[in-house]
């Protein structure tokens, strides 16, 4: 992954964008939204604080947290093709 303060900020900003037309999910795409949402949570609530403190944001990031953050991307990519 690029600068993860760019990509997160990315997730953060595509997050908000479908979290304003969840209400036109199906009934599929509400139960992906809701798991996406979870992890979201907890990658939020682990990862944002090192990137918000660190200089070099990479060197604080686990590589489960960075599969975390590749997943909920391909997962908003998904939904936002389904609409």
């Amino acid at each position: 992954m690029k600068d993860f303060k760019e990509v997160f900020k990315n997730l953060e900003q595509t997050r908000d964008e479908l979290k304003l037309q969840a209400h036109l999910f199906e009934a599929d795409l509400k139960t992906e939204w809701e798991g996406l949402e979870k992890k979201w949570d907890h990658v939020r609530g682990q990862v944002k604080p090192s990137l918000d403190a660190a200089k070099d944001a990479s060197e604080n990031i686990s590589e489960a947290h960075k599969l975390l953050l590749s997943e909920i991307k391909e997962g908003y990519q998904k939904i936002k093709k389904t609409l």
